[in-house]
């Protein structure tokens, strides 16, 4: 959880984060367009991690494994929430932050 007012900045962030607490590398990390931040992406990048963010970078070059891996992460993290929203009839969220 952070407090920033939105997701720009944060990936490169993440990203070390969950190497860190997995003990290994990721070989691809893979978010929607919010984390799109040109700095955060390179950094990434720079670590030889295979970045996937459908924006600025990864829309030009339409890459079908990349499109392939974004697919796959429509399915996985999207569909719980398309349930919160939907079936729960929960369809805001009104906080975000750590206070």
């Amino acid at each position: 959880m952070v407090s920033e007012n939105n997701d720009l900045n944060q990936f490169a962030n993440q990203i070390n984060k969950a190497n860190k607490i997995l003990g290994k590398k990721c070989e691809t990390a893979c978010a929607d367009c919010g984390y799109a931040s040109t700095d955060d992406l390179e950094k990434i990048d720079k670590q030889g991690i295979k970045v996937i963010v459908p924006s600025q970078r990864q829309v030009t070059k339409k890459e079908p494994s990349s499109q392939e891996i974004y697919k796959l992460r429509k399915q996985k993290v999207e569909l719980p929430y398309g349930h919160i929203k939907h079936n729960l009839k929960f369809d805001s969220f009104l906080l975000r932050g750590l206070k």
